[in-house]
């Protein structure tokens, strides 16, 4: 029983880890959005761009071995959650360099480099802790590199891996693997399309409802045209089924799985994702049954943000253009427009779409901000790039 219970432990913490590294290396059907999964015909970021300063991992998890540990109360978490893990960032003053310090199991330093349309350009992974710490080194240190390139619709079109070796005091960069991303070769259906191994059917927002996996799994997962039958429907075994409603993204499908060792049977399987306003995953529950109909909750899994208190006094100054007569700055729930003549202002978001409008006069104008996060502000045909907390 002692091992099972370390077996089962150090799993939910491999399973964290890599469910993180998805999230941040992944430009995949993996990677959910609060419009579902990223997928070739929605471009843009496969992630959103953290701009908390820290970030905390937090699992509701009960024993399955032993239902007494862990035991929740279903109408409200436990007092004292188990925290897995926590990421602090720290953004430059730029904001177009991210040192992320990971603390989940174990300790490492990540840097992500980003364009002026904030689209990482490089992340570094497990930059040595001597180089942020400015403590000496006895041995030798390596570290990995990505380095990103994007098409016209800003599409991921590839990624270069490197490793980076230091050894007598000389740092030597060694490409490990090129993945290229061809668009030209997607395949048109009536309900959506095929592309990278998938096929995807789609509903009329754009929104993946059907993810059909067409590459060959192996022998004994599942056979190609295996389907299992819930409620009169029909559900192929392998594949994902998305609905959607209001801040919440739900699969459904059918596992098989030859994980019998820890006690895992083939399942239904629903996971329901949570977002906040700012299309944060707040929630992540998972959910496991063997029949379809009585269902117990495996996982709940927890992301608080947490943001650094502004005093009146701190503003960031992020305006490109230090020459302009207009000053733009962010703070906290609101951005500051200083100029002196009347003019016009528009704020666009991350993703390029325009949410404000208007004319203001001479002098201070403070418009209030809903959503924390960055921002585009426009004054006098001049780009403005800032964040507001």
């Amino acid at each position: 029983m002692v091992m099972k219970k370390i077996i089962y432990l150090l799993t939910i913490i491999a399973i964290a880890n890599c469910n993180m590294f998805i999230l941040f290396a992944q430009y995949s059907l993996t990677t959910i959005t609060p419009n579902g999964p990223a997928h070739a015909l929605m471009p843009g970021f496969s992630y959103q761009r953290i701009t908390a300063d820290t970030v905390f991992y937090i699992a509701h998890v009960p024993n399955p071995f032993d239902k007494a540990i862990y035991q929740w109360d279903e109408n409200s978490f436990r007092e004292n959650p188990l925290v897995t893990g926590y990421t602090i960032h720290k953004h430059s003053p730029d904001f177009l360099i991210d040192t992320i310090h990971v603390v989940s199991g174990l300790m490492r330093f990540d840097i992500k480099y980003y364009d002026d349309k904030d689209r990482t350009v490089r992340y570094i992974f497990d930059y040595p802790h001597c180089k942020i710490l400015n403590c000496n080194y006895e041995f030798g240190y390596f570290y990995d590199l990505q380095e990103f390139e994007y098409d016209t619709e800003n599409r991921v079109s590839k990624i270069t891996n490197k490793s980076v070796i230091w050894e007598s005091g000389v740092e030597t960069e060694t490409l490990v693997s090129t993945e290229l991303y061809n668009y030209s070769d997607i395949k048109m259906t009536p309900k959506g399309y095929i592309y990278n191994g998938y096929e995807c059917e789609m509903d009329s927002l754009n929104r993946i409802t059907y993810l059909k996996n067409l590459t060959e799994m192996p022998k004994g997962y599942y056979e190609p045209h295996e389907y299992m039958e819930l409620n009169g429907e029909k559900y192929r075994v392998g594949d994902k089924y998305y609905t959607y409603s209001d801040g919440i993204v739900s699969t459904f499908g059918y596992e098989r799985t030859s994980h019998w060792m820890l006690g895992w049977s083939d399942r239904w399987s629903k996971v329901d994702y949570f977002f906040n306003d700012e299309g944060q995953i707040t929630f992540k529950n998972t959910y496991y049954s063997l029949d379809g109909e009585t269902w117990e909750v495996w996982e709940k899994g927890e992301t608080r943000y947490a943001y650094a208190q502004l005093r009146n006094t701190d503003v960031q100054n992020l305006y490109i253009d230090s020459s302009s007569d207009v000053k733009v700055y962010g703070v906290s729930g609101s951005i500051v427009v200083i100029s002196d003549k009347n003019t016009d202002v528009s704020i666009y978001n991350i993703t390029g779409q325009k949410i404000f409008h208007q004319h203001v006069q001479m002098g201070t104008t403070t418009i209030p901000m809903n959503v924390k996060g960055f921002y585009f502000v426009i004054v006098n045909n001049k780009s403005h790039k800032l964040i507001v907390n």
